[in-house]
């Protein structure tokens, strides 16, 4: 970083060169002068920033960083005035400029060495001198309003203050007192700033250098602090003085609302910008108490929460491309203090787990609020909407913390926040107008259920025994309560309504995909309580089997409910095959999973999906007499590329080959006559498969010794 800001100037300069001058214009002497002051102020800026364990790292020693830093800052100072010249600025007091910029700089230098007090203290009072000739030489008899009713001559006041403040913070950072130095910075800081936004709200200060000026003065200040110079609140406070100046130029150049921002919004945004530089900033090297720590981060989102009306709602408006709700400015609220949360635990209680899942919790719930749209008022859907949100945040709290840990706890839990869900689904997945209420019933139900199975996997530990036989209890009314949901939606459908697209499938599917996707977590977290051997009364554990079956049954109707058609329909078949990775070890129908084979039926499914929509879409079912013949070809090549599949199949299942290799070897350009034979898009893709299929098994499963070498 430190090698790029060094760089990139000079770069800048010599790539705008080229381009507007050509190659002979950059040859200049001119040109070679800006180059040379450019990567001067460059590395003299770069060797005040925090570069000393960079340095030490490499192996030099930092006192070349102090020697280099004040031959460039010399270089810089006598090229300065040149450069003033060469881009054409004018000023009255441009004639004293080079013995000013002398003076700054001998002063400067002077300041290093603490034992020269007495001769500092004399090019101090020349800077000092110097300063009134400027101020003597400002055009006084002019006479301008600016903001506030303020006149120029004020302005030429408050800019002689800032540089006498200036000098005089410099003396006492190396010859003073802590305590004055820290009141001197203070009223420089607000003298400076006032100055600032003054003239930038009457357009005599451009918006780039008031944000540089702002980062300059924040760095200083944040150096200052870690040099022990200023306490900690009163360099955050300053820094947060600058930062905010900062951000309202910013918001006033780019949004309309900025310059309606009333006092109290300012102040707010003040504390907010405070509460971060010090949490964040400040104090991150310091060892803080738990409950100083926990004080700090509560008044940050109180800060946070502040500034929702209106900086919140400007910056909703901007994030979305429309005017921000009361939702979207709450969510953002909540969004802002779970990631202020988050980035405190990671600074300060890196081993803290309960904090970042309490800021992790405030995120999701700022991205729900804006999802839903909650409306905050005393209306039946208000109310309910609310309950949504609630009943959601509820859950992430049950799910992620021992608040809740028997069955019986979990039931009632399930019962206070499950049904909201299930209603919501309900509304969405039926007519508006036409919602059955037995439905809405069922729905409320099985979410209930789904819920409680859900608050059931996440406290697996905490359940004993007893885990297996209530989880299986809960899948069993989950199916009863889906069959039924699909009954009174047989018996309620219209004639026209085509039977796959009746909403209880999607819940069903739902449910399925719930179960075996907890299961398969589970399972693998905590095998401990799913036991995946006999027993010691020699049962066979049953939740594996369900987790299975409910895996394949949500393989098949997602295939069954797929919402594309041709070649997106077999793409998506062969994407869903990715739930059967939630297949376990069950010990009645799968014997041989393992971890090194478990992506297996995912791949052979996939396989076989495009086999079989391959022979379905070949041209021969409806192909006329002269296309018969290839259609015919095209079915045999398919059917006749299958055995590379079943040894694919042997090798990734089972570690054998099946089949001889020669089969596998004198099968592969079967697949490339079915490029040329195939009729579909997936034909094509299963000969791609296949030969890649091929290729792999030759390449790393088979020997491939030639005959004449066979014993």
């Amino acid at each position: 970083m430190t090698a790029g800001f060094c760089l990139l100037p000079i770069s800048l300069q010599i790539f705008i060169g080229v381009h507007e001058r050509g190659f002979h214009g950059v040859v200049h002497l001119g040109f070679c002068f800006e180059a040379v002051f450019l990567l001067c102020l460059a590395l003299f800026m770069s060797t005040l920033m925090n570069i000393r364990h960079v340095v030490e790292v490499i192996g030099f020693q930092y006192s070349i960083v102090v020697q280099l830093r004040s031959l460039c800052g010399g270089l810089a100072a006598l090229l300065s005035y040149p450069m003033f010249l060469e881009l054409g600025v004018t000023s009255h007091f441009l004639s004293w400029l080079p013995f000013a910029i002398g003076v700054y700089a001998v002063y400067g230098t002077l300041l290093s060495f603490k034992k020269l007090k007495v001769v500092s203290l004399v090019f101090f009072v020349l800077a000092v001198i110097l300063s009134m000739v400027w101020a003597i030489k400002l055009p006084w008899k002019l006479s301008y309003t600016f903001m506030f009713g303020i006149s120029l001559k004020m302005i030429f006041s408050l800019m002689i203050a800032n540089s006498v403040l200036c000098l005089i913070v410099a003396h006492l950072s190396c010859h003073g007192s802590q305590a004055a130095f820290s009141f001197l910075v203070v009223m420089q800081t607000i003298v400076f700033i006032k100055c600032e936004v003054i003239l930038f709200d009457s357009h005599l200060y451009s918006w780039p250098l008031s944000m540089v000026t702002g980062i300059a003065a924040s760095y200083t200040l944040q150096r200052l602090q870690v040099a022990r110079r200023l306490p900690v609140s009163l360099s955050c406070a300053c820094m947060s003085a600058h930062v905010t100046k900062s951000v309202l130029v910013a918001m006033v150049i780019f949004t309309k609302e900025a310059r309606e921002l009333p006092y109290t919004s300012i102040l707010t945004m003040f504390f907010l910008i405070f509460m971060m530089i010090k949490v964040l900033l400040l104090e991150v090297p310091i060892d803080i108490p738990k409950k100083q720590l926990t004080i700090n981060v509560s008044l940050m989102c109180v800060s946070v929460l502040l500034n929702a009306n209106p900086v919140l709602f400007i910056l909703g408006s901007y994030l979305f491309k429309v005017q921000a709700s009361a939702a979207d400015a709450m969510g953002i609220c909540f969004i802002i203090c779970g990631m202020l949360i988050i980035a405190t635990c990671i600074l300060h209680l890196p081993n803290e787990v309960k904090m970042k899942q309490f800021g992790i919790l405030g995120v999701v719930t700022g991205v729900i609020v804006i999802l839903f749209q909650p409306d905050v008022s005393f209306t039946v859907n208000g109310i309910f909407q609310c309950s949504e949100v609630i009943s959601i945040m509820c859950m992430i709290v049950i799910m992620y913390t021992d608040s809740v840990q028997s069955f019986p706890h979990i039931v009632i839990a399930s019962v206070l926040v499950g049904i909201t869900p299930g209603i919501r689904a309900a509304l969405y997945l039926y007519p508006t107008d036409h919602v059955p209420i037995t439905n809405l019933i069922l729905f409320g139900s099985v979410s209930m259920c789904l819920v409680c199975a859900l608050f059931s996997f996440s406290k697996s530990q905490h359940l004993g025994c007893k885990f297996e036989k209530n989880i299986l209890a809960v899948c069993m009314l989950v199916v009863t309560l889906s069959v039924l949901s699909l009954i009174v939606d047989l018996v309620s459908k219209e004639r026209k309504q085509p039977i796959m697209h009746l909403p209880s499938w999607k819940l069903f599917l739902a449910a399925n995909l719930i179960i075996c996707t907890c299961t398969k977590i589970v399972v693998s977290r905590t095998s401990e309580y799913i036991p995946l051997h006999e027993k010691d009364n020699r049962e066979i554990p049953y939740l594996p089997l369900v987790g299975n079956i409910t895996t394949i049954t949500s393989f098949f109707f997602l295939c069954l409910l797929g919402p594309a058609t041709g070649l997106l329909y077999d793409i998506w078949c062969c994407g869903s095959s990715v739930i059967l990775m939630c297949l376990q070890k069950d010990m009645k129908t799968i014997y041989n999973l393992k971890d090194s084979n478990h992506t297996t039926p995912t791949k052979l499914t996939a396989v076989a999906v495009l086999v079989l929509s391959s022979v379905c879409r070949s041209d021969l079912w409806h192909s006329s007499s002269w296309t018969f013949v290839r259609s015919c070809l095209e079915i045999g090549l398919i059917l006749g590329t299958t055995p590379i599949y079943y040894v694919l199949w042997g090798v990734l299942w089972k570690s054998t080959v099946l089949l001889p290799e020669p089969v596998v070897v004198f099968l592969l350009p079967l697949n490339v006559a079915m490029l040329l034979y195939g009729s579909s898009w997936t034909c094509w893709t299963l000969a791609f498969v296949g030969a890649s299929s091929s290729i792999w098994l030759m390449s790393t499963q088979f020997k491939l010794i030639p005959y004449s070498e066979k014993k």
